[in-house]
């Protein structure tokens, strides 16, 4: 990666060019010092969850959400034919991003057995993170202003809207839930996974989506042989998303109030949250339905129709709103 972007025939640089450069240095700091620190050369006592909660979130903080900008960067002026509005905030974004999410994942270590300024640092990471995400929304809702209409004609355009309107709100309800008399009555629910699929998911999975319904046409010069199972799988991931987070949400919810309630036994807390796990259950099923129907719609790929000469040149080339702006 590194040797390519020395090689670039334009010296200009791209806002999706930083994010992904910057995940392929992040990506290998992060991992080896988790390895090292708690494989190879295991660090002792609490000492270790202070390292794996700095490590599970930097995986990804560090690691997916670059990539995932990188594609939302790259795709949006790309389908929509216009440039990123208020391009110069991007570089903003970018460097207050690096410096302040590296600090974010031991939040989740208040009231723990650590230095209390440890989860203090944190919680005051969370909410400066709000900084570059408000960037980002500036960048990302400015340039979509007007053209939500276009998102009827691209796959990748919906896919990644969702991911884009997942990724800021993640960050608001993360710093909001960060400080501790939230996280006194939702550090150890269901909740925390909620918020992991949150992110995992809705974001940076839904954004991949995206990603691989542009590029693998273009890169097998075929058409999708499926539209419709094309939205059978937008549809069956958005609305499976949607039930596991908001069911697993509202069972941490449950769990959070009776837990901290020491008239009510444990048990009886795991009756009234199990409810909710079944619309989880249900949730990952509708998963399942729309990962199957991309599967079945990549098969068909293979067997479609050619795309001519013509039109590939036509998908792949700059459209003529960017010429006019970067010449």
């Amino acid at each position: 990666g590194v040797f390519t972007f020395y090689a670039r025939q334009t010296r200009n640089t791209y806002t999706s060019q930083w994010y992904l450069l910057a995940a392929f240095f992040w990506f290998p700091w992060v991992y080896s010092v988790a390895q090292a620190m708690l494989v190879w050369a295991p660090v002792r006592g609490t000492v270790q969850s202070v390292v794996n909660a700095w490590y599970i979130y930097n995986f990804f903080a560090l690691w997916l959400v670059p990539l995932a900008l990188a594609a939302i960067y790259y795709f949006l002026p790309k389908i929509l034919g216009r440039p990123i509005r208020y391009h110069y905030l991007a570089v903003v974004g970018f460097w207050s991003y690096a410096l302040i999410a590296p600090w974010c994942g031991v939040a989740v270590l208040s009231g723990g057995p650590v230095p209390a300024w440890i989860s203090t640092a944190g919680i005051v990471a969370m909410t400066m993170l709000l900084v570059p995400i408000a960037v980002m929304a500036v960048n990302f809702l400015a340039t979509l202003s007007g053209a939500y209409h276009k998102a009827r004609a691209s796959t990748t355009l919906t896919f990644m809207l969702v991911g884009i309107f997942a990724f800021l709100a993640l960050h608001v309800v993360q710093a909001v839930l960060s400080y501790r008399n939230f996280q006194e009555i939702f550090q150890f629910t269901h909740l925390n996974s909620a918020l992991w699929i949150w992110g995992m998911y809705a974001f940076f999975s839904m954004t991949v989506f995206g990603a691989v319904y542009f590029v693998l046409p273009r890169i097998m010069g075929r058409e999708w042989g499926l539209p419709g199972i094309m939205k059978m799988h937008f549809w069956c991931s958005l609305l499976g998303v949607l039930l596991i987070v908001v069911s697993l949400g509202i069972a941490g919810w449950v769990q959070g109030v009776q837990m901290n309630d020491p008239a009510i036994a444990f048990v009886d807390v795991v009756r009234a949250s199990s409810h909710w796990l079944v619309g989880a259950s249900l949730g990952w099923m509708l998963l399942l339905v729309g990962h199957m129907a991309f599967a079945i719609n990549i098969v068909f790929l293979g067997s479609s129709r050619t795309i001519s000469e013509e039109s590939l040149s036509v998908l792949v080339s700059t459209p003529p709103e960017m010429k006019a702006q970067t010449t």
